[in-house]
């Protein structure tokens, strides 16, 4: 027979005497849920692990800490300021299973070429030992101020080419979608060049890409094009994309 309290209730206090049923609350910090039913003692769920988000698990389930299941959240993974830099390369520490898709951010980025700018892309399956040279399809459009109307690059099958540059200060971003899976890369890319030459001068490129390869991408590397070109200004940033 449970004990009275001195407002004649049972000690604990029921959740129909607007108790909570419980003498301890179990848990410090944790959260607290309804009972197994509408007068059923209050339940503890616990405080779950740093990062973890509280989900539901349907009726008659109480609700538990899980891993966050993803919604398309960025999270910064890179950024590389290059000085003199022939090539900028995102490795295995950054390349994993954890993010089949990537975004590159190119903030002011720029080549150390005036007439042969630009960026190209290749991938390796073996964190770098070597990339890939083969099984690339790209093509890149670009429209300048006064042009009125696209005008294509090209295809090529070596690399995939990012953006041309034209003598610029690029800035813009490109996808890289099914890294990490056995899918085939693909790949999109939308910037903006002003012309350091003739700084009126303001390009729109867009470029789309795929390799054909079926194995595991690990690693990625962009450089400069034009021979013994280097990137020495701007940022290049690189986030995962949870899905």
């Amino acid at each position: 027979m449970p004990t009275n309290n001195s407002i004649n209730t049972p000690k604990p206090i029921d959740v129909s005497s607007g108790g909570t049923g419980l003498s301890t609350a179990t848990t410090a910090y944790g959260v607290i849920a309804a009972g197994t039913t509408a007068t059923g003692a209050f339940q503890n769920i616990g405080t779950g692990s740093a990062g973890e988000i509280l989900t539901s698990n349907g009726a008659g389930f109480l609700p538990s800490f899980q891993a966050a299941a993803g919604g398309g959240d960025f999270v910064l993974l890179s950024t590389v300021t290059p000085t003199s830099s022939s090539s900028i390369i995102f490795d295995n520490t950054i390349i994993t299973s954890a993010y089949q898709t990537y975004k590159i951010v190119y903030n002011s980025l720029q080549n150390s070429g005036l007439t042969s700018q630009g960026a190209d892309l290749v991938i390796s399956t073996n964190n770098g030992s070597t990339y890939l040279s083969t099984g690339y399809q790209a093509d890149c459009w670009y429209m300048g101020v006064g042009i009125g109307f696209w005008q294509n690059f090209g295809i090529t099958a070596t690399y995939m080419r990012l953006f041309l540059g034209g003598g610029g200060i690029v800035s813009g971003e490109t996808y890289l979608y099914n890294v990490g899976t056995s899918r085939n890369l693909t790949m999109k890319t939308d910037v903006t060049v002003t012309d350091n030459v003739t700084p009126s001068s303001t390009y729109w490129e867009h470029s789309a890409g795929l390799n054909s390869s079926s194995a595991n991408v690990n690693n990625i590397k962009i450089t400069p094009t034009g021979v013994g070109n280097t990137f020495n200004a701007g940022t290049i940033s690189i986030y995962g994309i949870k899905t």
